[in-house]
């Protein structure tokens, strides 16, 4: 197999994920984060964790309707 050379490989490291999934337009997986980080996030018992927040797309047909998930790094509030 060919590797793309513009492409940049990350290593992410090991660690606790809160995964959140919805649907529909880029504007609701806008609102869906900023809920996860004002409504979730200070009365979940976690903290942020050190490692990069993952948004994952899935492929549509229909804009309107795009299937996505945010992966939040977490770990216990100490």
């Amino acid at each position: 197999d060919k590797i793309d050379n513009t492409l940049t490989e990350i290593i992410i490291p090991s660690a606790t994920w809160a995964i959140f999934s919805g649907h529909g337009t880029y504007q609701s997986i806008l609102k869906l984060m900023m809920r996860v980080h004002t409504e979730w996030l200070p009365s979940s018992g976690y903290d942020f964790g050190n490692a990069p927040e993952i948004k994952v797309y899935y492929y549509s047909d229909d804009p309107t309707d795009t299937q996505y998930e945010i992966w939040l790094p977490v770990v216990p509030k100490a």
